[in-house]
Formats: structure tokens, sequence, C-alpha cells
């Protein structure tokens, strides 16, 4: 099996339990040929038939049935034939046949070394199998992008009067759906996807004018014939050499200085440095139904999630005792109590508040976008927010979530194994801090919570307190 962004071709080989193939790595590199190798006691081929597919970048891999230290007659066989093409063994550190406890599936390359273990977890072969790492490079290009936000947030003011005009909360399903859909799709407008080994980090304005004016002279000295100019261009070229590393070291130094603090900085050291760290994924690769069926293929995951999370998300079914006839009503003290409205400088201190992560929602919005969203658009925005305390409806879009699932230990398990992680709407979070704000302003108002300290967080109670709570007003 080869991954379908790997060129490979099979050669034709008339050898029982051999099989050839040739992965291409670039378009003027030597491929890299992979021999399969099954030798049995009873094989009807020699260690020097498989001389023809030796290349100058080979890897033999398979069971040998020869153990290099313990059979000593076979082993000098194989290793003869190996020396004569320049053929190289690499073995695992522990035993690979399970029955005569030997080592006799390991790797012979040409040309490159590789690292080689077995695996080590249940498997119904007596033989374990036997991982390998080779160095190799593929055509496939890595991709980044890049979003304009400058460009975003120019064109939102260009265009905030249309939104003015057209903002009707007596429509509000649809002037929020219309609203999210235009910031997620000028967000993709304003996205550029570039290959990831062409990134560079951003240079100083001073030194970027000084290498442009730099490249203009040495166009005009090309022209001109110039010896004083040309003399001047490479004065000048090597002043921008050591003024660009004198950048690039200071940009490192404090790269791993601010390593732990919240800056972009920190953010990029920790992307490039995981990628040189033991990888540790909690991934899903699949799901393990109670029949012992294993699914990987994408949607009858999510179909298979979705069935198990509705269900444990369902509403319960609760019997209450039916309330005496003659009992008299409740009379709440605060029933006629409104919630207090918010205004515009309030919702924008809880938006510099909050932490600008980059995780989107369902609608592709993230708290990141809020740094370039302008202020003049929150003004329309605090409309929904106080209709929704004055009303208590809200958009429809406050319900969608985005459900992340997340492997507790195993890549391949059941749903019930699995962490779900919701990403609420980006606006609806900010609705529900201005909720958050006027409803602890009721409780320590009204001294609904006890004084007794039931948490680790100083005025925060745990969910019993909370339980308590919801129970008087489902009586």
């Amino acid at each position: 099996m080869v991954r379908g962004e790997l060129k490979c071709t099979r050669i034709d080989c008339n050898l029982p339990n051999i099989c050839v193939i040739d992965i291409i790595e670039g378009t003027n590199e030597t491929p890299l040929r992979v021999i399969a190798v099954y030798a049995t006691e009873s094989r009807s081929w020699s260690w020097h038939d498989l001389s023809k597919w030796v290349s100058s970048k080979c890897a033999f891999f398979g069971d040998f049935n020869v153990d290099l230290d313990q059979d000593k007659a076979k082993a000098n066989a194989l290793l003869e034939w190996s020396d004569s093409h320049s053929v190289s063994p690499y073995l695992p550190d522990g035993p690979t046949s399970m029955r005569s406890n030997r080592v006799i599936d390991y790797v012979l390359t040409s040309g490159f070394p590789v690292s080689i273990q077995t695996y080590e977890n249940n498997t119904t072969s007596d033989h374990k199998p036997v991982m390998v790492h080779i160095p190799f490079k593929s055509n496939e290009i890595s991709m980044a992008r890049n979003v304009h936000w400058k460009v975003f947030h120019r064109f939102s003011e260009y265009i905030f009067s249309f939104w003015e005009t057209k903002w009707n909360l007596n429509h509000l399903n649809d002037v929020y759906n219309d609203y999210t859909s235009f910031l997620a799709l000028l967000i993709a407008r304003c996205t550029v996807l570039f290959p990831i080994d062409k990134y560079r980090i951003a240079i100083p304005s001073e030194l970027r004018s000084y290498m442009s004016l730099t490249r203009a002279l040495s166009f005009k000295q090309k022209m001109r014939g110039d010896i004083w100019l040309k003399n001047i261009v490479n004065l000048r070229r090597k002043t921008a050499r050591k003024e660009l590393k004198v950048f690039l070291l200071n940009y490192v130094s404090l790269t791993v200085t601010e390593r732990n603090g919240s800056t972009p900085r920190s953010i990029a050291f920790w992307s490039r440095a995981k990628k040189c760290m033991k990888s540790a994924s909690s991934s899903l690769h699949g799901f393990m139904l109670n029949d012992g069926t294993v699914i990987k293929d994408g949607p009858k995951m999510c179909e298979e999630a979705c069935k198990h999370y509705e269900e444990f998300f369902s509403e319960s079914e609760i019997f209450r005792p039916y309330p005496y006839t003659d009992s008299p009503d409740l009379q709440w003290e605060n029933f006629d109590e409104e919630i207090p409205l918010c205004t515009t400088e309030e919702v924008i201190d809880i938006v510099n508040s909050r932490k600008k992560k980059k995780s989107i929602d369902a609608h592709g919005l993230s708290n990141f976008t809020f740094n370039f969203l302008p202020l003049s658009y929150w003004s329309l925005l605090v409309e929904i927010f106080n209709h929704s305390f004055s009303e208590g409806t809200m958009p429809d879009r406050w319900k969608d979530s985005r459900m992340l699932l997340l492997a507790k230990k195993d890549p391949i398990c059941n749903p019930g194994l699995t962490r779900p992680i919701s990403l609420l709407d980006v606006f609806l979070k900010v609705n529900e801090k201005l909720f958050q704000t006027r409803f602890m302003n009721i409780v320590n108002r009204r001294g609904l919570l006890p004084d007794t300290q039931s948490g680790f967080r100083p005025k925060f109670r745990l969910q019993t307190r909370v339980l308590l709570f919801s129970n008087i007003f489902q009586v």
C-alpha cells in the first residue's frame, strides 16, 4: 500500500515471494527501490538471483529466515552477497520471531542509513512486525496560508454603510446569517496560499527600503557600466547582509526569550519547535463499533458520532408531582425587574479582554477576527445583544456549534471513548459574558450563594451549588 501522493511503479519479477517497487522522489533523482523478500527454507532461488534488482538506492525488506549471529553458514552466504553489492544490514534491537526467538526480519540498504524497530503490541502473526523509517524526499508541497487582515479591515469599513441600512431586527435570522456569511467569505477572499518552504519573516521597513534602493542602483550600474557606482553597490550589499544577519540573530534570541509568553512570537516558536519533538497526537483515525467493525470513512464516522452524542445529550424525562390546586402562586420579588441593557463601550471592553484564539466556530469565524473588525460594527451587534436581553430571543445560528472529537487513548476507539469539544458562535460568547456579569450582580446583590467556600477559586462554587440553585425554579 502506497500513499496516493507518491508516484510508484512495479518492476516485473519472476521469482516467487519477491516484490519490487520503484518510488519516484523527484524529476532528476534516482528512484527509491523497495524489494520485499520472503525467503523460505524451500525457496527455489539464491541470493545472487536478487543482484539484478540492486540499485544505488534500494532497500530489501522482509523475512530473510537467517539470523546473522546464530546461523553461521547461512549468515556467511548472505553477508558475502551483500558485501559484493555494498548492501548493509540494519537489525532491530530485539528478536522478531516469537517461536525461535531469533532476529530474522530486518533491512538491507545501499547508500543510506535507516532506523528500525519492532512492533511490540498484540499481533496475530508469529513474527513481530518491523517498522522502518527511510529518509525520503517527496514532491508533495506543504502549503501555508496568510490572511491580509488590513484588506479585511479596510473593506469592512468601506461597506459599513450598507450593513447599517440593512440592519433590521424584525428579520433577525436573515440579517445575522447574511452578516456572518459575509465575514467568513471576506476572510476567505483575503486568504492567500503559498508553499511553506517559501516562508520568510518580515524584515524592518528601513532595511527593506535600503535593500530596494541597492537593487535599483545595481540595475542603473549595469545599464551605464559605471565603476564608481559598482563599488557603491558592492559596499551597500555588504552593509545590507551585515544588518540582515544582526536582525535575524536578535530575532531568534528575542523569540527564545519570549517563548513562554502569549505573544505571536511564542506561538510561532512552539509551532516550529513541536515539529522536532516526539509527536503525541490525540486525533481520531477511526471508530470501532460494538460488533468489532472499524469505520475510517469520514462521513460515516460523523454519523456514528452524531448518533452517540444525540443520545448522550438527550433531555432526560423527569416526573414531578402535580401541584395542589389550592396552593397559591409563587410571588417573585424581582419578577418585573428587567435585564440591564449593554452599551457599545461595555461590549468593546469585553471583546478586548477575551483571548484572541484562532479556533473557528461552525461559521468560519474566530476571536482573532475581532482584532481587525472595525469598532463601528459593534454598535450594530449591541442591538442584537440588547434584543436577546429584552425579548429573550436570539439568532438561530447561535444554536449551531462546531464539535471536535479527541481520542482519549487509542486513535481507533468507540465513540464513547472520545472527548468532545464544542466551539460556540464567537458573538454568542460575547453575549454570554454580558449576561454573566448581570447574573453575578443579582446573585451577589441578593445573597443567593452561601458564604462558605466550596470550591478552589474565590467567589466561585461547585456544580452542586448550581444544581441546588436551579432546583428552586424547577419545583
